[in-house]
C-alpha cells in the first residue's frame, strides 16, 4: 500500500513514470517487511534549485519503516536495478533522521 507522509504531499502533476516507479517501490518495500511505502515528498517542499521534484519527475521514499539498515540498503539496490538507467535512485542521508530513497525520472 502506498501512503503519503502528510496532506501537503500532493500527487498531482506527477509524471506517469514516477507513478510507475512508486508501484515498483511498493512491491519492494513490502517484500522487505515494510507495512507500506510512505512517500515523503513529490512536487512539494523545499528542494535544491532545478530539482526534478518541481517538475513532477521525482519522489522521496521513507526508509525508516523498513526493519533494518540492511533492508534499507537492499530496498535501494533493488529499486535501482528494477528502474534501470532512465532513473536516478539515491540512498540519501544514511543513518540520519532524514534517511530516504530519492528517485527521479531522468532519461539521458
Amino acid at each position: 500500500m502506498i501512503t503519503f507522509k502528510e496532506p501537503l504531499v500532493r500527487a498531482y502533476q506527477i509524471a506517469p513514470q514516477v507513478f510507475a516507479a512508486l508501484a515498483k517501490a511498493d512491491g519492494i518495500w513490502i517484500s522487505l517487511g515494510a507495512a507500506e511505502l510512505v512517500v515523503t515528498s513529490l512536487n512539494d517542499g523545499s528542494h535544491s534549485t532545478g530539482s526534478l521534484h518541481y517538475k513532477g519527475l521525482a519522489a522521496d521514499l521513507r526508509t525508516h519503516n523498513l526493519p533494518s539498515p540492511q533492508a534499507r540498503v537492499e530496498a535501494w539496490r533493488r529499486l535501482k536495478a528494477a528502474l534501470g538507467s532512465a532513473y536516478d535512485v539515491l540512498h540519501e542521508h544514511v543513518g540520519t533522521p532524514n534517511e530516504h530513497v530519492h528517485l527521479e525520472y531522468d532519461p539521458q
